[in-house]
């Protein structure tokens, strides 16, 4: 519990937790809880197919990771980043500067505070940043982009995508095949047209401007036109 500490363990259903700075806290067995609470600290959990764990680690400068199915990965001090590479993990970074990422299926990534970056590859999953200059970005099918603060842009690329700004001054791109699109008054949306597997067209308009209306979403025609989505049903 000292600074500069080390747990570990590699049965199942076990609880790890390194309290002091600069500690490193690791798991390998299913159904563990992973807890590193120091500054500049990290925490690691490996669990089996099988496992449900929970890594946390909410010290300055701190790093999560799971590798685990059904886990659920925490970073909660500044300078940090969330990783999940396992099947319908949720990763969370609320620190400054952080990054929450998830690389598994159905997953979600949310990166809270200012200059966070949230991203998703796997299909259905959701990517959210959720303050100001931050980076959401979602590259599977049928994945979720969506920043909430101002200056802030969101990425969808997947084939079924959609990308949201729901703040002034931002981007909501959606740059896959049939992707969707929509952003507040004083944003700009981003959207593609494919036909076989090739860009034909890419276009943006600022909202207010082209007939695009605050809120709704859109998608992009043949002709490079724009056009409602309506309830967003892509």
């Amino acid at each position: 519990m000292g600074e500069d500490c080390l747990a570990g363990a590699t049965s199942k259903n076990s609880e790890i937790s390194a309290v002091g700075s600069n500690a490193i806290s690791g798991g390998t067995g299913d159904g563990s809880i992973i807890s590193a609470s120091g500054s500049q600290c990290a925490a690691i959990g490996t669990g089996g197919v099988s496992g449900s764990m929970s890594v946390s680690s909410s010290g300055d400068g701190c790093i999560a990771g799971a590798t685990s199915q059904f886990s659920l990965v925490q970073a909660i001090g500044r300078d940090n980043a969330a990783i999940n590479t396992g099947h319908k993990g949720s990763v969370i970074s609320d620190g400054l500067f952080g990054v929450g990422c998830h690389l598994g299926n159905g997953g979600r990534a949310t990166a809270r505070k200012t200059f966070s970056a949230a991203l998703v590859t796997g299909p259905d999953a959701q990517a959210t940043a959720e303050d100001d200059s931050s980076c959401s970005i979602a590259t599977y099918a049928k994945s979720n982009a969506i920043v909430k603060g101002v200056d802030s842009m969101a990425v969808s690329t997947g084939m079924y995508g959609k990308a949201a700004a729901q703040s002034g001054n931002s981007i909501a791109a959606a740059l896959g095949p049939c992707g969707i699109a929509k952003a507040e008054a004083g944003s700009f949306i981003v959207l593609a047209f494919w036909e076989n597997g090739r860009l034909v067209h890419i276009r943006e308009s600022k909202v207010g401007e082209n007939g695009i209306e605050p809120n709704r979403w859109y998608s992009l025609s043949r002709m490079r036109e724009f056009f409602e989505v309506p309830n967003g049903e892509n």
